[in-house]
């Protein structure tokens, strides 16, 4: 996967998020962008951007 791969797939989850859970402020929609941004920094860090993704939803869902 590329990080532009990536992005959208990061892109499309967190508005899934966002919209389904209806979160009560903005917070919650900079946070979850915080994870998808660590998960790529560890994704780039270990040449997987999967292992990236998988580590940021189950962040998020953790967190949430």
């Amino acid at each position: 996967m590329s990080l532009l791969g990536y992005a959208l797939i990061g892109f499309f989850i967190m508005l899934m998020f966002h919209f389904a859970l209806n979160p009560k402020g903005d917070d919650r929609l900079g946070l979850l962008s915080l994870f998808y941004v660590s998960g790529a920094i560890i994704g780039w860090a270990m040449h997987s951007y999967e292992t990236g993704l998988v580590f940021s939803i189950i962040l998020s869902f953790l967190l949430w």
